[in-house]
């Protein structure tokens, strides 16, 4: 069983219950990312774009205070970044996720998670690959 620690009681266990299985390892701990690591992310994804009122945007929501929701704030007003941005945080946490699992010498199951129900439709594209004028920032931020 893996369990979240800090900000989730979905595990339906009481704390002693969840200090005995983390202690045995019937239970592994799933810690949420770094704030560090996540405004890094987020600093690497703004220099990475073309340059213009989106970067203008991003960069002084993250300059100010409270970045991590100033950078969410900020994308809302331009939806082809905030596609891409999402495109971006998926991979990396795909990729953290692929490390954790290998880190914890656990191999993934076969089934595929029911993927929750959409409740935003600009992620409901998700799905698809990015569009081209999308892709772009992507790209030079891998390369």
């Amino acid at each position: 069983m893996f369990v979240t620690r800090g900000w989730s009681d979905d595990h339906g266990w009481s704390d002693a219950e969840l200090a005995e299985a983390l202690a045995s390892g019937r239970a592994v701990a799933i810690e949420p990312l770094p704030e560090k690591t996540r405004l890094g992310w987020m600093k690497a994804f703004a220099a990475a774009l073309e340059e213009g009122w989106a970067q203008d945007a991003l960069l002084a929501a993250l300059a100010g205070d409270a970045p991590l929701r100033a950078f969410e704030d900020a994308l809302g007003r331009y939806p082809a970044e905030r596609l891409s941005w999402l495109a971006c945080r998926v991979a990396r946490v795909e990729a953290v996720l692929r490390a954790w699992l290998e880190a914890n010498d656990i191999e993934p199951g076969e089934a595929e998670p029911e993927p929750p129900p959409v409740e935003d439709p600009l992620l409901a594209v998700l799905d698809e690959p990015p569009p081209a004028s999308v892709q772009e920032p992507l790209e030079r931020m891998e390369g």
